[in-house]
């Protein structure tokens, strides 16, 4: 797969509340990661999948962020089969909580 680029080219995406969107692929970053984490509702959710329906450079990031999770999951998952490291990070949670140090629940 080629690097990604730097797009500044303006999309219209008119499907959004009836009315036309102007926005650039920059603009699109932030949203389509939560795109990608599930995170958005209502007009911001039907703007971005909108974009993705017309721009195939915003399709091959969301696709790469996909592949990514995937290679992520796959490496947690195999180290997490690894009883020795389960049990380092254990015995390292432990000696926190023993010194006072709270973990966010």
């Amino acid at each position: 797969m080629k690097p990604m680029k730097n797009i500044t080219v303006e999309h219209t995406v008119s499907k959004a509340l009836g009315n036309e969107t102007h926005y650039s692929c920059e603009d699109l970053t932030v949203e389509l990661s939560a795109y990608f984490d599930g995170e958005l509702e209502g007009d911001s959710l039907k703007e971005v999948e909108a974009h993705l329906t017309n721009c195939e450079e915003c399709q091959q990031r969301l696709e790469k962020m996909k592949k990514i999770s995937r290679a992520v999951s796959s490496l947690v998952d195999k180290r997490l089969e690894n009883k020795s490291f389960v049990e380092e990070i254990m015995a390292k949670v432990e000696e926190e909580e023993a010194m006072g140090k709270k973990f966010p629940s």
